[in-house]
């Protein structure tokens, strides 16, 4: 959040399933949506916009010393989001296959789950390239 240029990069990969479920996704709408109004992105700015479990979690991150936001920190936190999302996507399908089902919907959960399990690959390799 404190630097506008790591912001804006991550802000332009994020995808709209990244933040579903996510405890900061909260957070992270305010800000895109701050950044889309060019309005100012601050702690204090985000915090009076947000629930009171978001703003728990923005004065948690606020009071830790923490370096200068970097784009390799910031991918990989938003690869850590998508990696989970990734994750919860192959387990749901994972139980849709163990329950009775058409075969042609069987097919179709197993081609999204071999898709799911090369996408979680390359953001493994992704990662250890940082």
């Amino acid at each position: 959040m404190d630097s506008e240029d790591v912001r804006r990069l991550i802000l332009d990969e994020i995808e709209d399933g990244d933040l579903e479920i996510s405890r900061i996704a909260e957070v992270l709408k305010t800000i895109r949506e701050l950044v889309v109004k060019g309005e100012n992105v601050t702690y204090p700015r985000v915090a009076s916009l947000v629930s009171d479990d978001a703003r728990d979690i923005i004065t948690r991150v606020a009071a830790l010393p923490h370096p200068p936001a970097t784009p390799e920190e910031g991918r990989g936190c938003l690869m850590a989001l998508r990696a989970a999302r990734l994750q919860r996507q192959m387990g749901d399908i994972q139980k849709r296959l163990e329950s009775e089902g058409k075969v042609e919907e069987t097919d179709d959960l197993l081609r999204r789950k071999v898709e799911l399990k090369r996408r979680i690959e390359a953001l493994r390799q992704a990662s250890s390239l940082s």
